[in-house]
């Protein structure tokens, strides 16, 4: 299939793939028809959980991997496919993904796929953001709590700034 030869003749570039292994974000090259996983940059497997190339065959396998939950697993499926017959890329963007990784821990990533229907290829990328967002809960949490113990208190309180207003 020339769609299929052309993403092999990108990857079989040697600086091509040093340039897609040196990204500071996950990639991932499939083909859309037959699902078939051709390629993964090490950052997309650390990011999904320390997998290796040889674990996904498909994105069938991927996908039961990566989503344990029938029902996610489904949904996320019915995005894509929706998403790569009508063109919306809104429909392949996640913020907060929750999945699992290999050991079980669950990480937040961002997701972006972008469908190259006329190559027959499926781009995807992943970030992990996992950090981000428990930082983001806990400065939450700490301003609730700040605002609980201030409504809460038979005291009057007031900040000043470092230039004393």
């Amino acid at each position: 299939m020339r769609e299929c030869a052309m993403a092999k003749d990108l990857l079989g570039n040697r600086y091509f793939e040093k340039i897609l292994e040196s990204l500071p974000v996950g990639l991932a090259i499939n083909t859309i028809d037959k699902g078939d996983f051709g390629y993964a940059n090490k950052q997309f497997l650390e990011i999904y959980g320390g997998w290796s190339k040889g674990d996904f065959t498909d994105l069938e396998t991927f996908f039961n991997q990566i989503y344990p939950k029938a029902i996610e697993r489904e949904e996320v499926r019915q995005r894509i496919l929706r998403g790569i017959a009508t063109g919306e890329l809104e429909q392949m963007a996640w913020d907060n993904m929750r999945i699992s990784c290999r050991d079980g821990t669950e990480k937040i990533v961002a997701v972006r796929m972008v469908p190259l229907p006329d190559q027959n290829l499926l781009i995807s990328t992943v970030q992990d953001v996992t950090d981000q967002k428990l930082t983001e809960e806990s400065l939450r949490e700490s301003e609730r709590r700040y605002h609980l113990m201030t409504e809460a208190s038979p005291v009057g309180m007031f900040r000043l700034g470092p230039d004393g207003r």
